[in-house]
């Protein structure tokens, strides 16, 4: 896993991922994220998930989670920590 504080492509990692860099229209990250067939949540650095794919949304619905954002707004890194259950130890991973 590539965190932000390894190796020299850090800085420049950091940079692109500032708050004042610029950002795709909206549209065209949709597309884009909606292109792949895994569960993808967009991130901020402190683990705020800004934007998720389709198939994460279509995860949703069939696991009859009933929260209509599909987890945009929540704290995945909080979700991850809270997990119980058999699934924990993969959570923690994350």
């Amino acid at each position: 896993m590539l965190k932000l504080s390894d190796g020299p492509f850090a800085t420049d990692m950091a940079d692109r991922l500032s708050p004042d860099a610029p950002t795709p229209p909206e549209p065209a990250v949709e597309l884009f994220l909606d292109a792949f067939p895994a569960h993808i949540a967009w991130l901020d650095l402190h683990g705020e998930i800004l934007r998720v794919n389709r198939s994460w949304r279509d995860f949703f619905v069939a696991n009859d989670m009933r929260q209509l954002s599909a987890g945009v707004g929540d704290n995945y890194l909080t979700i991850c920590r809270n997990t119980q259950g058999p699934e924990r130890e993969q959570a923690l991973a994350a």
